[in-house]
């Protein structure tokens, strides 16, 4: 069953990687320092060999069986557990381990927050599945250091992170106390509280308490981080249009937000929203934001998109360098169904899905009864994710006074875990937090950009050989006799090893590929890889993600495929396609792009470039909101270089007259969100325009359309306009 979302989030971003493990700085004992635990084959003889070797045993155990000795000072533990391996009358020799009980902080909800402890709990849908053990933010190894129940690491209120959102519950009992003086953005005013007669401003309460809800007080739930003070930038307003009164949250008030959290202090900022446009205003203030140190924290969107392709979601798109962009994971550890993704687009994830968080009125968001009357399933979206990534890097600027932001940012990447499949759609996989805290200062690589075949047509092509320029960058120490290594079982790679050199923080490189791609191959078919990356003489060692598609469109041919499912696939729902027109011949003629299938499908098409987009799928655009947008620079958000069918039944058609040689890239998005498997038929051709039955042009009315959402309400000042069916 396919959980539904609560989130005013709408851009979100992913790719792939796992660090090698690094020391911790200060990491738990795993023995205790020069004490052994010795097995004898015979109790009665046992203390000849100790005599041999001149130790003496402290302790007996086992009724003589065994005995704890001690390492003498002239050898190591290790020394002394082979020598004494190798002795007849021994049966082990191992250190004396230490063992530490985990103390769950006392809040009554603690439990049901899987995403700071997985122990496969039940997913709060009758019937869904459960967890995966350890699928989690290793959020109690980060707060109780000495494993002891002490929770000496749970952040500090010289800490001040700012959130922007739609409203907050100042006197919530789980809240009050880490709340500062905040700002209504939206009316300006200092009280950023809901309005009076607003029964929507629910969003900034459950992000609070995601990100800083108090832990360990005996009621209700933990955040990522206990104490802090918490900036609460209210950026919602009621507003009455065509007789709807919704919450609206627009750049104005937004940038607004962000200029009052730059003056007065913040270290980190958390922003749980997003949209299709961007705009130089917003650019600007987060320069600035970062040349003031400052971290911002986003979500990546809830429109189950690869945004290293789609490039259409902001702030998370910014490319700026004091942007951390969060995407979500689900209680098996792998990218939620809903986020959005991108391998060098989206930095890390957290978990998202049915989270366990604050609400206003002083209650609780908890999960329980979901699906019956008066229950809940608890918050879903990357909206959520952000907050618990924010809140881990309040607790590393909290342990690390001194730390400036790329080093937050870089100690949140190292620390990623791949998992099933987060590692893959993100540049470093789910966060682990302890790891974040822990990690000693190292180089950290990571893939900022991919770039295929940039002298050809930019898409891998059945039986050519195509180059793959990867840029690298090094967020943290310098890194020495960097490599990289691609691997893949997809494609036949000519010079797998690639040497760099020497790599600075912030310094990028950029390394090629030869690749070829087999024959022979039709219809679509995604490529997965990974780049391992080295440097340091092996010390430092990581994994990052690789994805790409080949979806070769011969003229004149019609391809039977399908999309997967998503009982089969989560991530399946936008196929890239692309047509190489070598030859246009003399007369009028038309390039006919068209698509057959039983389901609601979409087909849009752009000239030498990739179509970019922000849909919102599986919706009934008659009834419900929701974004079609193909321009992050227009008001109305229709691109007008890029063709849009307008059919609704899955029979899609793109007509271009008079085309150009060249390369038409084509997305056949599944708009319908099927559960099982949807074939469908795509085919070109290029035929005399008085043949085509209807020339679709990008400007057309029959386009894609955006209206105002009130499902998805906190953006950035897009136009929104409903989609014409």
């Amino acid at each position: 069953m396919r959980t539904s979302f609560c989130c005013l989030s709408v851009v979100l971003l992913a790719i792939c990687g796992t660090a090698s493990a690094a020391r911790p700085a200060h990491p738990l004992a795993s023995s205790r320092t020069g004490e052994l635990i010795l097995q004898f084959r015979d109790p009665a003889q046992s203390t000849a060999p100790l005599k041999r070797l001149g130790l003496s045993a402290t302790r007996s155990l086992m009724n003589g069986r065994a005995a704890v000795v001690t390492v003498p000072t002239f050898m190591t533990a290790d020394q002394a557990i082979r020598t004494l391996r190798d002795d007849p009358a021994i049966v082990s020799a191992e250190p004396n381990a230490l063992r530490y009980i985990r103390i769950n902080p006392n809040d009554p909800l603690f439990d049901r927050q899987w995403g700071f402890l997985n122990t496969g709990q039940g997913n709060f849908v009758s019937g869904g599945p459960p967890g995966t053990v350890d699928g989690d933010l290793n959020m109690l190894a980060a707060w109780d250091l000495d494993g002891d129940g002490s929770f000496r690491r749970t952040g500090d209120p010289s800490v001040i992170v700012a959130i922007i959102d739609d409203a907050f519950d100042l006197d919530h009992p789980d809240l009050a106390a880490n709340f500062i003086a905040g700002r209504d953005a939206a009316n300006n005013d200092s009280n950023p509280r809901p309005d009076d007669d607003a029964d929507d401003q629910f969003h900034g309460t459950y992000v609070s308490g995601s990100l800083g809800a108090i832990g360990n007080n005996g009621i209700g739930v933990a955040g990522a981080v206990w104490s802090v003070s918490l900036m609460p930038l209210k950026v919602g307003k009621r507003v009455t249009e065509d007789g709807v009164t919704a919450t609206q949250l627009d750049s104005a008030a937004i940038l607004t937000a962000m200029q009052y959290a730059l003056d007065h202090g913040a270290q980190i900022v958390n922003a749980s929203y997003g949209g299709p446009t961007a705009t130089s205003a917003e650019r600007n203030l987060l320069k600035q934001l970062g040349d003031a140190g400052v971290l911002f924290v986003t979500s990546a969107g809830n429109t189950d998109a690869n945004i290293d392709r789609s490039v259409i979601n902001f702030p998370a798109n910014y490319d700026e360098p004091n942007i951390l962009t969060v995407a979500a994971t689900n209680r098996q550890d792998g990218i939620a169904s809903f986020s959005e993704y991108g391998p060098t687009t989206v930095d890390v994830a957290a978990p998202g899905l049915q989270i366990v968080t604050t609400q206003p009125g002083g209650d609780y968001a908890d999960g329980a009864n979901c699906g019956n009357a008066g229950g809940n399933c608890g918050v879903s979206g990357t909206s959520f994710s952000s907050p618990y990534a924010a809140g881990i890097a309040t607790l590393i600027k909290s342990e690390y006074p001194a730390a400036s932001y790329p080093e937050i940012k870089a100690r949140l990447i190292a620390s990623g875990e791949a998992g099933d499949g987060a590692g893959l759609r993100t540049s470093a996989g789910r966060i682990d937090a302890a790891a974040a805290l822990d990690v000693n200062a190292q180089p950290v690589l990571v893939v900022r950009s991919v770039v295929i075949d940039s002298a050809g047509n930019g898409a891998l092509d059945p039986g050519e050989t195509a180059r793959i320029d990867v840029t690298l960058e090094n967020l943290w120490q310098t890194a020495v006799a960097v490599t990289a290594r691609f691997d893949t079982d997809d494609l036949t790679v000519l010079g797998r090893t690639q040497s760099i050199g020497t790599l600075a923080q912030n310094e990028t490189a950029t390394v090629s590929f030869d690749v070829i791609v087999p024959s022979g191959v039709s219809g679509h078919r995604y490529v997965s890889g990974q780049f391992s990356l080295q440097a340091n003489a092996g010390l430092y060692s990581v994994q990052r993600g690789f994805i790409n598609e080949i979806s070769a469109l011969p003229l004149s041919e019609t391809i039977q495929t399908a999309f997967a499912g998503r009982d089969a696939d989560l991530y399946d729902d936008f196929h890239a396609w692309h047509v190489d027109v070598t030859d246009v011949p003399s007369g009028t003629v038309s390039l006919v792009i068209s698509t057959a299938t039983e389901q609601d499908i979409d087909l849009l098409v752009k000239y030498e470039a990739p179509p970019q987009y922000l849909i919102s799928l599986g919706i009934n655009p008659e009834e419900d909101p929701g974004f079609f947008c193909t321009s992050s620079s227009t008001a109305d958000c229709d691109d007008p270089d890029t063709y849009i069918s307008g059919e609704a039944d899955g029979n899609e058609k793109v007509v271009i007259d008079n085309p150009q040689v060249g390369t038409y890239h084509i997305v056949v998005v599944n708009f319908a969100q099927t559960d099982v498997p949807l074939d469908y038929r795509i085919s070109t051709d290029l035929i005399a325009t008085s043949g085509v039955d209807e020339a679709i042009e990008p400007d057309s009315d029959d386009g894609g359309s955006l209206g105002l959402a009130s499902l998805l309400p906190l953006l950035a000042a897009t136009a929104w306009r409903r989609r014409r069916r």
